[in-house]
């Protein structure tokens, strides 16, 4: 196995063609409504295996014999996704049990059920109300008042779990829902596995008893991945990046239109996106008062990137914008403090650590761009986040001296080929 720990990445103009891995999103809904049709067989095709991923095709086959244990417990490895999105499952199942994890999970929290399941005849057992998480007792159907600016996980988890319960449910957004379309995800993946959701006003109204049936699934290619490709050939690169739907739901596709904001060149050509520096990248600048001091969330602007429907996208948004002319702000972050590191501490020391001019706010980031120019790069520690070290890697192309980074072994969680992919291409 590669060593990953303290690998350097060179500058240079990076140039070819890279075929993204498929979602996992994606993945792990597909693979979830899979495991729960009772009847035939599902083939999902175009999957990758990552950490997380892997940790889902595990979870179902252990669902898949529950009703032959007292209890089952399913090891989530470090993906959230995959304890919010299973716990309900298990409380409509009436399954007795106990989800654990490792490393960042430990800290993620999943209090919101243990409110939503008090009067719904499921107790939640938790130290901390973090893994290990133990369920027992069967969720009612009913009605559920859930904040829309949490992580839209919540809402996807009930989704999977409401259609197996004995009655009609809804769900009751109490704010704007946020990361919107991994829930529009949701929808589209339940459908073609038989599970009717109807989008309401205030929400989505679930009718009860009804049976989840297998499919044939193509799995897409992944824009959050895809996303460090063409944001490298924007910085100084040509790339041209395959296994993409041109006509994707994936809120990620937005990195198309805002790469496009910041001066570079992406645009479909067939089935393949080609993403190339323009002629010069220009901030994405929101006019801020002198006297402003940490939150940007009341501020909006053409001029500023809001982050609150792609979370994703900001780590490596932020390496752009370190090398755009100009201030780019980027705000609607706050959920960022809460994902495998606190991405928005993490994406200033990563920036800082290059030699970037960077602030950091309660809620986002202020940038200051160099205008192409190139930064004297240095060592950055990833967090164990993937997406930080996956970042780093992208920024290292157009430094003085390069960028060594500690430890890229956290790139297996979603990404596992993504150094082999980035070092295949031409350097120039």
């Amino acid at each position: 196995m590669q060593d990953l720990k303290n690998i350097k990445l060179n500058p240079g103009f990076k140039s070819g063609t890279v075929a993204v891995p498929s979602s996992k999103s994606i993945s792990h809904r597909a693979i979830i409504c899979a495991g729960l049709a009772e009847n035939g067989e599902s083939h999902i095709n175009n999957i990758d295996m990552s950490e997380d991923v892997q940790a889902t095709t595990d979870a179902m086959r252990v669902f898949k014999n529950y009703k032959n244990a007292e209890n089952i417990i399913i090891h989530c490895k470090e993906s959230g996704s995959l304890l919010r999105f299973l716990i309900p499952v298990a409380a409509a199942l009436g399954i007795n049990a106990t989800f654990t994890g490792e490393g960042t999970l430990l800290g993620r929290p999943i209090s919101l059920y243990q409110d939503l399941f008090a009067d719904k005849g499921v107790s939640i057992q938790s130290t901390l109300l973090t893994v290990p998480v133990i369920i027992r007792g069967k969720l009612s159907a009913g009605k559920f008042y859930v904040p829309g600016n949490i992580t839209s996980q919540y809402i996807t988890g009930l989704l999977f779990a409401l259609p197996l319960l004995d009655g009609d449910s809804e769900i009751i957004l109490t704010s704007p829902l946020e990361s919107e379309p991994y829930v529009d995800i949701t929808v589209d993946v339940l459908k073609v596995f038989g599970i009717t959701v109807d989008k309401t006003k205030d929400g989505y109204s679930v009718k009860g008893n009804q049976a989840y049936k297998s499919a044939d699934y193509v799995v897409e290619g992944d824009y959050s991945q895809a996303a460090f490709f063409a944001s490298a050939a924007a910085i100084n690169g040509d790339i041209a990046i395959k296994n993409l739907n041109p006509k994707s739901h994936q809120g990620d596709y937005k990195i198309i239109d805002i790469l496009r904001d910041f001066g570079a060149k992406v645009y479909f050509d067939g089935d393949v996106l080609r993403a190339s520096k323009g002629e010069n990248l220009r901030g994405i600048k929101l006019n801020m008062p002198k006297n402003r001091q940490t939150s940007l969330s009341d501020f909006s602007s053409k001029f500023s990137i809001d982050a609150s429907q792609i979370p994703d996208l900001v780590p490596v948004l932020s390496v752009v914008a370190a090398y755009a002319d100009g201030e780019t702000v980027i705000y609607n972050a706050r959920r960022l403090r809460i994902k495998e590191s606190d991405r928005i501490r993490a994406v200033y020391d990563m920036l800082t650590a290059i030699g970037s001019n960077v602030r950091e706010a309660d809620d986002g980031l202020i940038i200051r761009g160099t205008g192409g120019k190139k930064l004297p790069g240095g060592v950055v520690k990833s967090v164990n986040d993937h997406r930080i070290a996956m970042s780093a890697a992208v920024a290292s192309i157009n430094t003085e001296n390069g960028v060594i980074i500690d430890d890229m072994t956290c790139i297996n969680k979603s990404y596992p080929m993504f150094l082999r992919d980035l070092l295949a291409l031409d350097i120039l």
